[in-house]
């Protein structure tokens, strides 16, 4: 019965948001970005609505989100976006500075995702993208190139294709199991390599059932369970 609830629950969320998002692009709501992220739901909507949709917004007006109130939702390149922009104010990078950067890449690449279509590199001083194996291109305007082994990245946590663009997260690092990948569930956390969704796995949790039983049920090893529990229990930055 537990288990028939949680997923009426979830296809609710899900059907009630889909409308506004292709399917494989992901959908989520800014608290699923908030969770996902591990930020809090104030950041999170506070970034929608003054850079995303206000100073990223490209020259058509084409915005970044869909829905108002409760039911704005967003998708998975977004979602991207906003990760990588923490990390450079993490590495104390000025606002500006991020703007600047996402504004020429966005131009060089034609996008109006560059932080998701490309590998980005920084220190403390500038931004880059990735170039080749080797070396990558400085987003300012003297488009000085630099090698990567010189420059900290923080793209772990992201799985690029092969034409560099990025296609699914791990929002716990790609050693844990738990995945976002717009083209599973909506784009919800998953277990990797199943449709299981982190959140059901929690559900149950919480609701007193063992974790030896849950991985009969669902066929999961202790580790994927102890993984979807610590991503749901992370504590928003």
């Amino acid at each position: 019965m537990l288990i028939l609830l949680v997923f009426l629950v979830v296809l609710y969320r899900m059907t009630s948001v889909k409308k506004h998002t292709p399917l494989g692009n992901g959908i989520y709501t800014m608290p699923d970005l908030a969770l996902i992220l591990g930020l809090s739901q104030p950041k999170v909507r506070r970034w929608m609505n003054e850079y995303w949709n206000t100073e990223f917004l490209d020259k058509k007006g084409k915005k970044y989100s869909t829905g108002e109130g409760q039911s704005k939702v967003t998708d998975f390149k977004t979602l991207i976006e906003f990760f990588v922009f923490y990390q450079l104010r993490e590495m104390n990078i000025g606002v500006k500075k991020i703007f600047d950067a996402h504004a020429r890449i966005s131009s060089q690449l034609k996008t109006q995702y560059p932080f998701a279509s490309v590998e980005i590199l920084a220190n403390k001083k500038d931004i880059f993208y990735s170039l080749s194996e080797e070396a990558s291109v400085n987003a300012n305007k003297t488009q000085q190139i630099g090698f990567k082994v010189l420059i900290e990245s923080f793209c772990k946590k992201i799985e690029f294709s092969n034409d560099k663009i990025a296609e699914r997260f791990y929002p716990l690092g790609k050693e844990k199991s738990v995945v976002v990948d717009p083209s599973h569930q909506f784009g919800q956390p998953t277990i990797n390599g199943t449709n299981i969704l982190a959140e059901t796995i929690y559900s149950m949790y919480q609701s007193g059932e063992k974790q030896e039983i849950i991985g009969i049920l669902y066929d999961l090893t202790s580790k994927q369970i102890d993984d979807a529990i610590a991503f749901h229990k992370q504590k928003a930055a």
